[in-house]
């Protein structure tokens, strides 16, 4: 039903690099940005966006990036070090995050003449994102490093996603008919409820929620005032009808950047009258919070009965390079 109300996600990444001496001082910087690959962004249907670029890894290949490659032309050297600050995700603005992930390589590490680097989730084998080491003017360099130094590489991975405000649309239920409404992502401040609930859409998961909740459920709301609330404050226990805890998604599509949404059904038994709104919630602090919203037009709304038993798919989600 609402899986043709797609969330839209998109990409961009770069990295600051730091040559630092045992003294403390930045011997050589630098910033640039770098190519997300093709097989970094079927990661994110494995690892999550954030998961699949944990580890870092540099090289002294040489060959120009290209969106078909999956590792370093000639890898020297990973790591997972944090250096003196750890990963954070940081809202910019509306339904914009950058994921700031430092890893750091030791005196005794990643020593030579270094060229390339990436991140990936595992092995240097399987990046997500590759670049050459380059100037300000996008030059390609080379970075000597010795065991009196260490290299510090900061990367920055932009995640937008939306719609973040209230988008019209139409969805069609077997038996009902089309009806009208609007939808739309929710996150505000530190409830980045957008963020996260595209992420668990993406890797079809259902983790435990706080208290004993349920993140990424699907509930249904049947007072008119929900079409009016500021939904960044809902909690899932404010006013929500029963929901059912589990879902089902189908497999991802290698190539296809598209996670189709999750299944949720009402049993016979299982809330019986108005639909006036569907929502999926995430824990994103001590609360559940809604973070995806589908709203019926006044007049539009659904009427569910014992006799009928009712399942809805969520929406997909669409990703793709900024």
């Amino acid at each position: 039903m609402l899986n043709d109300k797609p969330v839209r996600v998109t990409v961009e990444g770069w990295l600051h690099y730091q040559l630092v001496s045992e003294g403390g001082l930045i011997v050589e910087e630098g910033e640039q940005h770098n190519l997300i690959l093709n097989s970094g962004l079927d990661y994110y249907a494995i690892h999550g966006i954030r998961g699949s670029v944990d580890v870092a890894h540099v090289g002294t290949g040489s060959t120009a990036p290209a969106v078909a490659q999956t590792g370093l032309a000639a890898p020297l050297a990973s790591t997972r070090q944090i250096g003196t600050t750890y990963p954070a995700t940081i809202r910019t603005a509306e339904g914009v995050y950058n994921y700031v992930l430092e890893r750091e390589f030791g005196f005794g590490e990643a020593n030579g003449n270094l060229t390339e680097w990436g991140y990936g989730p595992n092995g240097a084998a399987s990046l997500s994102v590759r670049e050459l080491f380059r100037d300000a003017q996008g030059a390609p360099i080379v970075i000597s490093k010795d065991n009196t130094q260490k290299l510090r590489l900061t990367y920055t991975l932009q995640i937008t996603v939306g719609p973040t405000t209230r988008t019209a649309g139409a969805v069609t239920i077997d038996g009902v008919g089309t009806r009208t409404g609007s939808y739309h992502l929710c996150g505000v401040g530190g409830h980045a409820g957008d963020l996260q609930i595209v992420d668990q859409i993406m890797v079809a998961q259902q983790p435990p929620g706080m208290f004993g909740g349920f993140q990424n459920c699907m509930s249904l709301y049947d007072d008119p005032a929900f079409r009016t609330s500021d939904y960044n404050l809902w909690r899932v226990m404010e006013g929500s009808a029963a929901g059912p805890a589990g879902g089902s998604a189908g497999a991802y599509v290698a190539g296809s950047y598209t996670r189709q949404g999750q299944t949720y059904t009402w049993d016979t038994s299982q809330f019986n009258g108005q639909i006036v709104g569907v929502t999926l919630s995430c824990a994103t602090d001590y609360y559940n919070r809604l973070a995806w919203v589908w709203s019926f037009d006044p007049g539009q709304e659904v009427t569910k009965t014992d006799l009928d038993r009712l399942t809805l798919r969520g929406p997909s989600v669409t990703w793709g390079r900024a």
